[in-house]
This record gives structure tokens, sequence and C-alpha cells, in this order.
């Protein structure tokens, strides 16, 4: 049977950029401040954008809460440059005695030029300064998961 697939629906679900840090490697960690900052200059994703000009951008980290907000967003520059505000999220509010957690987040981004090539960084921030920490990375037993950031193809 011939495929009848449009190029465009042949890239929904695809993995068009991927990184992860912390593989095999010494735990690293970031302590969050009370203004977007990139997180590290390697929590970033580098893709070409599909047909439909939309992706979802996904990232994973490991947080220590303490009693704050944590806020993620999204740069289009290492040093922090906010894509949209509409790309500025309240991830967590943790309860009244604090709670570590992994965080999983998705962005939706439309309207991006297929062809075009995009790379974002992570950026986050806290109400209070060094009240949240995210940590990543781990070469011995019992430490953290490696950061993952990814972009996949989106239909319209």
């Amino acid at each position: 049977m011939p495929n009848t697939f449009t190029k465009a629906e042949n890239f929904d679900g695809r993995i068009l950029g991927y990184t992860t840090v912390g593989i095999d490697a010494a735990d690293d960690s970031y302590n969050v401040t009370d203004s977007f900052v990139v997180t590290d200059s390697a929590h970033k994703v580098k893709f070409v954008a599909p047909p439909s000009g939309v992706v979802e951008i996904y990232v994973s980290i490991y947080i220590d809460l303490f009693r704050r907000l944590l806020y993620l967003g999204l740069s289009d520059n290492a040093t922090y440059n906010a894509l949209d505000v509409t790309h500025e999220h309240i991830i967590s509010t943790p309860p009244s005695s604090g709670g570590d957690r992994q965080v999983n987040h998705r962005w939706v981004i439309t309207g991006l030029t297929a062809g075009t090539a995009y790379e974002y960084w992570l950026g986050a921030k806290s109400t209070h300064t060094l009240a949240n920490v995210l940590r990543w990375g781990g070469d011995v037993t019992d430490e953290y998961q490696p950061f993952i950031m990814k972009a996949t193809a989106l239909p319209t």
C-alpha cells in the first residue's frame, strides 16, 4: 500500500532536537534566584522547525523546593531573554514543609518558520533568591537523573 501521508504529516511526533546533561557525570546544581536566569549554558535544545511550524519543548529536571514558587521559562539566548512572556510558567507550588520532586514540563511553540534553525535555553526563577535548587546528573548510586530537554514536531 503506498504511503498517503503528506510531508508535514511525516514530521508529526518526530524528535527534532534532544539534549541531555549529566549522564555518568558528577552531580551539578543551580541555585534559583528571584529573576529569570538561564540555569546552565548546556541546558538548551537546537532544532529545525518542522513544516507545521509547531513544536513541543519538553524539559525534565529535579528540584529541591523550599516553600517557594518555582517558575520556568524559555529563552532564545544563553543570557536569559524571554522567548515570550506566555512561555514563563509557574511550575510548582510546594507544600508548607517544602518538597523535592522531578519536574517534567512542556511548552507548545507556534508560528515558527519551517526549515529555520532555533535554539532555546531553560530559564528559572523563584519568589525568593536561593530558595529553590535545581539538580541533575550523577556518577554514583542515589544521585539525580540527567537534565533532559527536547523538541518534538507537532501538527498544526
